[in-house]
């Protein structure tokens, strides 16, 4: 498995750990644990898609790279050989082979750069997700201290007026 297989698939089992962790803490967990983990996870987001930007950027320097040095090594093979047809014509054919892998290097490291950034863009869902679950526990706790305030003064109230 290459690092950006390894890289995608610790992505994954990451966003996977997270959601599984609050799902089995449920309501247990509180809304500042809520909280914080999502903004844990929005860290995470943002040094691993900087990581991984990064990475794609040298992915692409060095792609750059061997494509002029397959272009010099054909220009320096056709330079030796220009005077053998055959010669030429299977320097020519190994240049198109040789471009044709770089393609189909740069085309897999495109498709594990997208799979890479929509992961993270699933890990970011889910920390909204997170944060917004807090953020309505936080409103239905409110609303429960004041329907038990409301419920418990209402309760008292009566006593108070038989005493006197």
């Amino acid at each position: 498995m290459s690092n950006a297989e390894q890289h995608t698939t610790f992505v994954r089992y990451a966003a996977v750990a997270a959601v599984a962790m609050l799902a089995v803490g449920g309501c247990a967990v509180g809304t500042r644990v809520q909280i914080t983990t999502a903004e844990t996870l929005d860290a995470l987001v943002g040094a691993l898609g900087q990581a991984v930007d990064e990475y794609h950027l040298e992915v692409r320097g060095a792609d750059v790279e061997k494509r002029r040095a397959a272009v010099d090594a054909f220009a320096a093979r056709i330079r030796a050989d220009h005077k053998d047809d055959e010669a030429a014509t299977r320097h020519v054919m190994l240049f198109n082979q040789a471009l044709d892998s770089l393609q189909h290097d740069a085309e897999a490291e495109n498709s594990r750069h997208g799979a890479t950034l929509e992961n993270l863009r699933v890990v970011t869902e889910a920390a909204a997700g997170l944060r917004r679950i807090a953020i309505e526990s936080m409103t239905l706790n409110d609303e429960v201290r004041r329907y038990l305030g409301t419920r418990l003064a209402e309760h008292a109230q009566p006593r108070q007026s038989e005493r006197n």
